[in-house]
């Protein structure tokens, strides 16, 4: 599978599970690029979730876009339903097929938090397995 890993700027936190999940799949075979290029099937988006945006624009439905989101430093999460909020809008704002936001500060912080249109919202911990959660989350589905 062809995979392109595009960042954002972003935290170095955020930087470093962007390269362990793109080293968990180069480990798979899988072909890793730093640029859109012709029969992509994984599109891996890093960036902030105050900053996200669409950054990829698929050439056809196929190819499946994965959004790593970090929220900035200091931003504290005061309830379950801002948060789901903010990762839905990041999930819109990028035009992704999951978002997996990872929270450090505040009551909330310490999880990972995937959210996909069609399953929804779930929590995970964040430990040092994280990446390979990612990629068992995301390599089926794409």
């Amino acid at each position: 599978m062809k995979v392109a890993v595009l960042r954002e700027e972003g935290s170095s936190a955020l930087a470093a599970l962007g390269e362990e999940v793109a080293a968990l799949l180069a480990q798979r075979g899988d072909e890793i690029v730093s640029e859109p290029v012709e029969d992509l099937q994984l599109v891996l988006n890093l960036t902030t979730v105050e900053r996200a945006r669409v950054n990829y624009i698929r050439p056809n439905p196929s190819v499946f876009v994965a959004s790593l989101v970090h929220s900035e430093a200091g931003t504290s999460w005061e309830s379950l339903e801002q948060l789901k909020r903010a990762t839905y809008t990041a999930l819109v704002k990028t035009m992704s097929n999951v978002v997996v936001h990872r929270v450090e500060d505040g009551p909330l912080g310490g999880s990972v938090y995937f959210m996909t249109p069609e399953l929804g919202f779930r929590r995970r911990d964040d430990d040092e397995q994280v990446a390979r959660s990612i990629v068992d989350y995301v390599t089926p589905l794409c």
